[in-house]
């Protein structure tokens, strides 16, 4: 995206606009630093009605029982280590370990 100083987006708001509806979104820069970005209204309609991961998440139709429990990482680690049986585990081992809930 291109970059243009506040005082040149002033001057030339007009154009800065028309570039953003015809699809080019513009970033304004303040002493160097980005601190805007011009978008077409269709643009900013489109954005604007994308869920964030969390209401996406939020809003699943999950059931208790759907997602399994969590697993701490470092029973995961001493699986791949072999901890426990003196030999690492196989990927099958591995796969059927965790699907099955067990160390």
């Amino acid at each position: 995206m291109p970059e243009i100083p506040l005082e040149h987006a002033q001057a030339t708001l007009n154009e800065v606009i028309d570039m953003a509806v015809d699809g080019e979104p513009q970033v304004v820069t303040r002493d160097g630093a980005p601190v805007a970005v011009v978008v077409s209204m269709k643009e900013w309609e489109r954005l604007s009605r994308v869920p964030s991961l969390g209401r996406l998440l939020g809003s699943a139709p999950v059931e208790d029982g759907d997602i399994p429990p969590r697993r701490d990482w470092r029973d995961l680690h001493g699986m791949l280590r072999g901890e426990g049986s003196g030999e690492c585990l196989s990927s099958e081992k591995l796969d059927r370990s965790l699907s099955e809930g067990k160390d």
